[in-house]
């Protein structure tokens, strides 16, 4: 059995490092981008790079900034002139949050590993001590995230991978949607929790889309938890399943370029988002030495189409993560220097073209 140290946090320590050069591409055509390009700025300053964000409205968006602090912004203003919502030390904000979630009364941050905190109407704050944290979102006070939990260093002691509570009930109802035979370390969230591929997101309507990673599909639950379908997402190139042997998993752990080069073999889902049509799919691809981003939108025919984004192709070391609202997509670009730190992140807003 491994211990915190051994696995999530010593993960969380790699976490932009950079990769090896393999090869992993979405084979499948993609049409011409339906978006253009609304706003787009990127600094290099470590203390001004956002790290993850949510929309707030088509035109303000809530970002968590990598100096340690959460701020809400104007589409089109710099970043270093938005207004502080919380900062660094405050109840409620927990520290590295790389996990933003927002439904107007609730700001939700988290880390990767162990800990989630939120602010709620009245400046009600609280905290959480979990486990491992791939993705969460928040809507009317309920909280959904994938991951699992941790319990005297024994991780994933249930089996859970996806969970549901009530944040007006600071959590104390959190229980597992979705619960794998598989424990401890022979849990997949456990072994590829690390790789942050796990995407949860609150629609519209309520109905929370689940991209679990480490089992097959998209899963689609009712406003209370309850899985109505499952759609397929093997015609994407997604494994839906770990795929990683305890000699790999060693290996990840001990070097940056081993946690990369394992990603750039596969097709990545990096953002699960909310179109007009219905669920989104930002994927990440890896080919001669370039990452490459697509969206996969759902059809209604259940079927996938894919198209091209406009984001320049990226090194081995670049990743996204991103939101929607509407007809506009929020993505967030890392790229790592060849030291494994942070080079240089981009924000860009795009809106889909009628």
């Amino acid at each position: 059995m491994r211990t915190k140290d051994s696995s999530f946090g010593a993960v969380r320590r790699f976490s932009f490092f950079l990769g090896l050069l393999a090869g992993a591409a979405l084979a499948a055509p993609a049409i011409a981008a339906p978006w253009k390009v609304v706003w787009k700025t990127s600094t290099q300053a470590l203390e001004q790079m956002p790290v993850t964000a949510r929309f707030i409205t088509a035109d303000k968006l809530l970002v968590v900034v990598r100096g340690g602090k959460v701020v809400e912004v104007e589409i089109g203003q710099p970043l270093e002139k938005g207004s502080a919502r919380l900062l660094l030390g405050q109840p409620g904000f927990v520290l590295r949050a790389s996990h933003l979630a927002f439904d107007g009364a609730y700001v939700v941050t988290a880390a990767s590993t162990m800990e989630l905190g939120w602010v709620g109407p009245g400046g009600r704050f609280g905290r959480l001590t979990l486990g491992a944290i791939n993705d969460l979102d928040v809507a009317d006070g309920r909280l959904a995230l994938v991951g699992c939990r941790a319990d005297g260093g024994t991780w994933a002691p249930d089996g859970g991978i996806v969970f549901l509570g009530d944040l007006k009930k600071e959590l104390k109802d959190l229980k597992p949607l979705l619960v794998l035979p598989e424990r401890g370390a022979h849990s997949p969230m456990v072994r590829c929790g690390m790789m942050q591929f796990g995407k949860v997101r609150f629609f519209p309507d309520k109905t929370l889309v689940v991209y679990p990673a480490v089992v097959p599909g998209l899963l689609v639950y009712s406003p209370e938890g309850t899985l109505r379908h499952v759609i397929p997402t093997d015609a994407l190139g997604l494994e839906g399943r770990c795929g990683m042997s305890e000699q790999e998993y060693d290996a990840v752990l001990k070097s940056g370029r081993s946690w990369f080069g394992w990603r750039n073999q596969r097709v990545l889902v990096e953002a699960l988002v909310s179109l007009s049509s219905g669920p989104g799919l930002v994927l990440r691809s890896f080919q001669n030495g370039k990452a490459f981003w697509r969206l996969a939108r759902l059809e209604k025919n259940s079927t996938w189409k894919l198209e091209d984004l406009p984001l320049e192709p990226g090194p081995p070391f670049s990743f996204v993560n991103g939101d929607s609202y509407g007809k506009r997509l929020l993505l967030i670009k890392w790229i790592n220097d060849d030291e494994g730190e942070p080079h240089l992140v981009e924000m860009i807003v795009l809106e889909e073209i009628p």
